[in-house]
């Protein structure tokens, strides 16, 4: 790693030395005013001071960036990602609301939902509202429309029927249920669309996840490929190309791995992959930011949110969909195969934030309603 420090008139003299220098790939450690030795009696302004660092080696340079030096500027990442919260909140202005409307925006912050996402969904619907600002429609409708006419649009797997296999892979951290969400995934076109389905797995550090999958392929029918590198994945990926559908499982990794995030990445080059990351409600919004911006190398196409059924607040899907732009794919709310995944609409978001969710309560009623149809198997 290079660290280099410095000096010039202003910020915008500065940043461009420093991009000069180190191109898109510096890294900005500090800024700050200083005085210069003169200025005393020359009446000259401070100088700005700033510190840079280029992460990635050089063209021509020998070696890897040392992964404990670049891991020292986690921290630093961390705080200028609080600072920019702090900032945009305070630069947000707190705009008086109608009681009833102010209480929506307060249970929408309370869901964990960020302050300026909420007042711009319930200025939208204030704004939509027809006649008196608190008759008709009620005020937690006319948010939920809000939300509705402004989440951006979700994209789930489609299958275009284009004479080549869709080809999606399932990347994300450790123990967020990747495996288990790719199997949800593989019965419900096998067997409810009935579509031609096969599975390919990269994970080949953990054997009960590669088991698990395989005995998943074989009670569907479903042919299970373990791929160890991206030669491997030419190969499987040209035998298969009779199915509709080829889902890949990746092997977790954590978010501060650069290095191994970096080896998966090769698996996918010079292959038309559709890449969903598949994070668990029950993390931090920070944390989700980081792994985010981390995974975000492999080329992010669509994000999944798993465990939904154990998380007490659904703030975050919202804020990560709106702050980061990528569609969501999927809500997965079980362990079951394959019932316990759905389509994640923007109305099933705004429901799960209001705790108006028909999720758990659609299935519940589905299990009475075989309960009284399926015959006793004692009876026949």
């Amino acid at each position: 790693m290079r660290i280099k420090r410095y000096e010039a008139q202003t910020m915008k003299d500065g940043l461009r030395k420093v991009k000069s220098d180190f191109g898109a790939e510096a890294v900005i450690l500090s800024a700050k005013n200083i005085r210069s030795s003169d200025e005393s009696w020359t009446g000259r302004p401070p100088l700005v001071e700033i510190i840079a660092a280029r992460e990635r080696p050089e063209p021509g340079s020998k070696g890897d960036v040392s992964r404990d030096v670049v891991s020292q500027l986690d921290p630093i990442r961390q705080e200028i990602r609080d600072l920019k919260d702090v900032v945009s909140r305070l630069a947000f202005p707190r705009v008086p609301l109608p009681p009833n409307f102010d209480r929506v925006f307060q249970e929408m912050v309370f869901q964990g939902v960020r302050d300026d996402i909420a007042l711009r969904l319930t200025l939208k619907a204030l704004q939509d509202q027809k006649g008196p600002p608190e008759g008709t429609p009620p005020e937690r409708e006319a948010v939920i429309e809000s939300v509705v006419q402004q989440f951006p649009r979700p994209a789930p797997i489609s299958l275009q029927g284009r004479g080549r296999p869709e080809v999606v892979a399932l990347v994300g951290p450790t123990g967020v249920g990747k495996t288990t969400t790719l199997a949800k995934l593989a019965a419900y076109f096998a067997l409810k669309v009935r579509k031609r389905v096969a599975i390919l797995t990269i994970d080949s550090y953990r054997i009960a996840a590669t088991q698990q999958l395989k005995v998943y392929g074989k009670i569907m029918g479903l042919t299970v490929d373990v791929v160890e590198n991206s030669r491997q994945m030419e190969s499987a990926l040209r035998r298969r190309q009779d199915a509709d559908l080829i889902l890949i499982d990746t092997t977790g990794r954590s978010q501060r791995d650069r290095f191994r995030i970096q080896e998966m990445k090769r698996f996918f080059i010079g292959f038309p992959v559709i890449k969903h990351l598949v994070l668990s409600c029950n993390i931090r919004e920070r944390n989700l930011e980081e792994i985010i911006e981390r995974f975000g190398c492999l080329g992010l196409d669509r994000l999944v949110f798993t465990k939904v059924d154990e998380a007490t607040t659904f703030g975050t899907i919202l804020n990560m969909a709106f702050l980061t732009k990528i569609p969501i794919s999927y809500l997965t709310i079980g362990q079951r195969v394959p019932e316990d995944i759905r389509k994640a609409t923007p109305k099933i978001i705004a429901c799960l934030i209001f705790s108006m969710s028909p999720l758990r309560r659609t299935e519940e009623g589905a299990a009475d309603r075989r309960k009284r149809v399926a015959p006793n198997p004692r009876t026949g």
